[in-house]
């Protein structure tokens, strides 16, 4: 029996996202301009299909690959930028899937045609609050790209496979969110706590952030440090 095309891809899309989420934030050069890609072929998409309504396949290709190509520079020149298009996105996305509704448009003889009903005040709230809070939290930077765009994948891979349909897109983006930010976040506790048994960095006594063991100024509140503190 063979496997499904559709399916296979989806699959090879889900694990693509679990290893973004993973190891995404270790590879900052080449995250940049992944996530600018992610978020070019979504944004393409929907306004392709649900903004312009557009049926030329052509047109279709068009608008994807400049919208790509847009958020691939964007996202390449600024991070800050594309930390905040990145929760945007991710935000609306999650609300989406929480406040559309499909109904049947047409009817073949395999399978019936849906269109997707969105609620645009809903997303275009949800979009402005998630911006804003990657735009606020920025220094959390690449985990936001990587578990923004690691989510992404992972809810489109198992509608692409037939895991689930486009009802549960916000489930499964916040399922595949929250997994990623605790993956990251223990990978990161034990990155600092072996830069600790090396000395070569410590906690600073005033406001807990870690530094290098030889400071003499703590770089972040700017505390002077005392010598039993050294």
């Amino acid at each position: 029996m063979l496997l499904n095309t559709d399916f296979v891809f989806g699959v090879f899309i889900i694990f693509i996202g679990l290893a973004v989420d993973t190891i995404g934030w270790k590879i900052h050069k080449q995250i940049l301009p992944v996530s600018g890609l992610v978020i070019g072929l979504v944004v393409g998409d929907f306004v392709g299909s649900q903004v312009l309504n557009l049926d030329n396949i052509l047109l279709r290709i068009l608008i994807l690959a400049t919208s790509c190509i847009t958020f691939f520079i964007i996202f390449f020149v600024y991070v800050r930028i594309s930390i905040s298009v990145t929760s945007g996105i991710v935000g609306a996305l999650i609300v989406s899937g929480f406040t559309s509704s499909r109904t049947i448009t047409e009817w073949t003889l395999n399978y019936a045609i849906f269109q997707t009903n969105y609620n645009y005040s809903a997303l275009l709230i949800a979009f402005a609050i998630s911006s804003y809070v990657g735009y606020r939290f920025f220094k959390l930077g690449y985990i936001i790209l990587s578990t923004g765009i690691g989510s992404i994948l992972v809810a489109y891979g198992g509608i692409i496979s037939g895991m689930w349909t486009y009802s549960f897109l916000g489930i499964f983006l916040l399922l595949s969110l929250f997994l990623g930010v605790i993956m990251q976040l223990s990978q990161e506790g034990v990155i600092r706590e072996r830069r600790l048994q090396t000395k070569e960095f410590k906690y600073c006594p005033n406001c807990g952030k870690l530094i290098e063991s030889n400071s003499v100024v703590c770089s972040n509140c700017g505390s002077p440090l005392l010598a039993e503190d050294k």
